[in-house]
Formats: structure tokens, C-alpha cells, sequence
């Protein structure tokens, strides 16, 4: 399997968070599972997908999401939420990656957006923002 370079590059050099300023308020997504909601995983995952993409299309106001759990199959290479994380990376929003979940779920080499951190980056983070919503 052939690695796509630029894409590789763009991971590498993806922020591990936004520095806080008047575009970027001090809000942090968490976001654990790859649906929104429990019900039905179907409708979950396209609730997820709409979530994602409404953020895209208002001024930011979040300066990163961090994906744990399940969450982090949004951002690989075969996802269907991936063109919204990808739009919100473009427009400064931090994407963070646990790493010890990507490892869990075998996809090491295939995040495609945003950046893998360790838990105790992500617990930082956490800690540190004024501001974190859970979904």
C-alpha cells in the first residue's frame, strides 16, 4: 500500500491545539464514540456526519476536537465524517487523536486527519480549557 505523501505531511504538521484568540474561543469537543446517540448506530452515524459538517459552516468556535474511544475511526482515511474534520482542520481547528485508541482499533498508519496525541497531552488539554463539551 502506497503512503500518500502529502497527506502524511499534512498529519505531521497538523497543530497539537490552537492558541486561544477572538476567532478561536477557549472551547474543547470531546467527542468518544464515531455516532451521536445510542439508538440506532445507522442514524447515529449520520447524525455525527451532520454535526461535523454544521460546524463547518459557522464562524469557529471551537479550537479543537479531540476524538477518543471509537471516535477516532472519524478520522481515518476510509471515513465518511472525514471531508468535515478535514474542513474544520483547514479553517485552524485543532484535530487530536488518541493514540492509545488508534492503536486499539488497529488503524496505526491510517489517520487522515489531525494529529495522534498520548493521553497525557490529551488529559492537559482537558485540564487546561475553561471550556469542554462532551458528545
Amino acid at each position: 500500500m502506497e503512503i500518500d505523501k502529502e497527506l502524511e505531511r499534512q498529519v505531521l504538521l497538523a497543530p497539537v491545539w490552537n492558541q486561544k484568540d477572538d476567532q478561536h474561543p477557549d472551547i474543547i469537543l470531546l467527542i468518544t464514540s464515531d455516532t451521536l446517540g445510542k439508538e440506532s448506530p445507522e442514524l447515529g452515524k449520520r447524525l455525527m456526519y451532520s454535526f461535523l459538517y454544521s460546524l463547518t459552516e459557522m464562524p469557529p468556535r471551537v479550537r479543537s476536537i479531540i476524538l477518543i474511544n471509537s471516535a477516532v475511526k472519524l478520522a481515518l482515511k476510509k471515513s465518511k465524517v472525514l471531508e468535515p474534520l478535514l474542513l474544520l482542520y483547514e479553517n485552524k481547528v485543532g484535530i487530536l487523536i488518541c493514540e492509545e485508541s488508534v492503536h486499539y482499533y488497529s488503524s496505526v498508519g491510517e489517520v487522515a486527519a489531525g494529529r495522534t496525541v498520548n493521553m497525557y497531552t490529551i488529559a492537559n488539554i482537558l485540564i487546561s480549557s475553561s471550556h469542554v463539551l462532551s458528545i
